[in-house]
């Protein structure tokens, strides 16, 4: 008994339901179980489950009870675990059969009969489309905006984050992948568990694989000790795949099979470890378009792509850039400070290509320029347009800008792709600014 109860908690479960998928506007479909039941004595009841996992025999302990002396007091348990409701035997004395078949653990797909002693119980799964309403708050843990769709986002990721079932999410660079990842585990049943992000496009082919997966000693050229990878370090808690869409084509495969089988093998190991994190992803390209250049599983990319999540672009939610200045100003200390009627309108009519993280990048810049209690456009600095001032930019901006840019180096180690990334910018820009301002390590 107490090793099973531990298997329990080793899995995170939904409550519930199974979340099938997520469209468009806010349609989810969900999945419930029902079980219809035919007693010895040819009683029939259906019974809609509530939560997963649940229990049936004949002692009253269980969740499902049965009157028939030939079913075990404790028989069988129906748990629901990374999107598949499984049947287990209890070490029951006279076995549960599914389909006629004695089985021990097993996957069950709907419509298929279970027989405990001689009592029969048909599975059957019972699917309920609903739309989920927007928040009324303009705040969701970190994530600010009054946006319709934004507020549309924070009510999804209060309804999906209970569940275990894979979320990927979408969204150019800049826009707050990695907040919603983490919003989505502050209200998940991994919180007590730790929050591991690694992101697939800032480490090299060479060593994600190890990043992943973890390696043992020896097990190539520098590997002194043994390593621990995300999937073990992340435990019961959530693994944040940033920028999925980057990961080595050869990888996918074994990312898959760890996601199918919740085992994970380190490199030049022989021993499976079982892992039970909570999995999130995120990525700025198009995956449907990577599977169809063939740089992308199919697979791997229907396996992901269970609960889609897509955060908008700052220039297709204009009216969230007001509610994020306050936002940011006030993070900064500085809410004292208000925009001039030119450098709003400045500001909303910009399409920021970096999104979230350009503008406050750029409000930075402006507190630390600003000599009033007023923000004038000429305080702000657009990286789009930086580079079209003419032949006498404003050196204030130019040392602004060239401080900010040499910090986000040193700061990331010189990781070019990571500060890029960090600084709301392609890393085309980051690398003409670097040659621009004569940027040394």
């Amino acid at each position: 008994m107490s090793t099973d109860r531990s298997e329990e908690t080793a899995h995170l479960e939904e409550p519930s339901i199974r979340l099938v998928s997520l469209k468009e506007g806010g349609r989810l479909t969900t999945e419930s179980l029902q079980l219809q039941i035919t007693e010895p004595s040819g009683k029939k009841q259906t019974l809609l489950m509530k939560r997963s996992p649940f229990r049936i025999g004949k002692g009253s302990h269980n969740d499902v009870i049965l009157a028939d002396q030939y079913v075990s007091d404790q028989h069988c348990k129906i748990r629901l675990s990374d999107g598949d409701w499984i049947l287990k035997d209890l070490a029951s004395t006279n076995g549960t059969f599914l389909a006629g078949k004695k089985v021990q653990e097993t996957a069950l797909t709907d419509g298929q009969q279970i027989r405990l002693g001689k009592t029969e119980i048909v599975f059957k799964t019972v699917k309920t489309e609903e739309r989920i309403a927007p928040d009324l708050d303009e705040k969701f843990a970190g994530l600010v905006g009054k946006s319709q769709k934004m507020r549309e986002l924070f009510a999804m990721i209060r309804r999906v984050a209970p569940s275990a079932a894979t979320i990927l999410i979408q969204g150019e660079t800049g826009t707050g992948k990695e907040l919603i990842a983490r919003a989505i585990h502050q209200h998940s049943l991994a919180i007590k568990g730790p929050f591991i992000a690694i992101n697939c496009g800032a480490i090299s082919s060479e060593l994600i694989e190890s990043e992943l997966f973890g390696h043992e000693k020896g097990a190539f050229t520098g590997a002194a000790n043994r390593h621990h990878g995300a999937f073990e370090t992340a435990g019961n808690g959530t693994l944040f795949l940033d920028e999925i869409g980057e990961l080595p084509l050869k990888l996918q495969p074994k990312l898959l099979r760890v996601l199918e089988q919740k085992a994970v093998k380190r490199v030049g190991g022989q021993q499976e470890f079982p892992v039970s994190c909570r999995i999130v992803t995120a990525t700025h390209r198009n995956l449907k378009d990577e599977v169809k250049k063939g740089s992308f599983r199919e697979d791997l990319f229907f396996r992901l792509h269970i609960i889609p999540l897509t955060v908008l672009p700052l220039r297709e939610r204009r009216e969230d850039i007001p509610t994020l200045v306050r936002h940011f100003l006030d993070e900064q200390g500085k809410n004292s400070l208000q925009l001039s009627a030119a450098a709003e309108k400045g500001l909303i009519e910009y399409d920021w290509p970096g999104n979230v993280r350009e503008l406050r990048n750029s409000l930075t810049r402006a507190v630390l320029l600003t000599k009033g209690r007023e923000i004038q456009l000429e305080d702000l600095q657009f990286m789009e347009d930086s580079s079209n001032h003419g032949d006498s930019p404003d050196p204030s901006l130019r040392s602004a800008e060239r401080d900010v840019i040499l910090n986000k180096l040193k700061e990331t180690g010189w990781n070019k792709t990571r500060a890029a990334e960090e600084l709301g910018i392609a890393k085309s820009t980051l690398f003409k600014k670097i040659k621009e301002y004569g940027l040394k390590p």
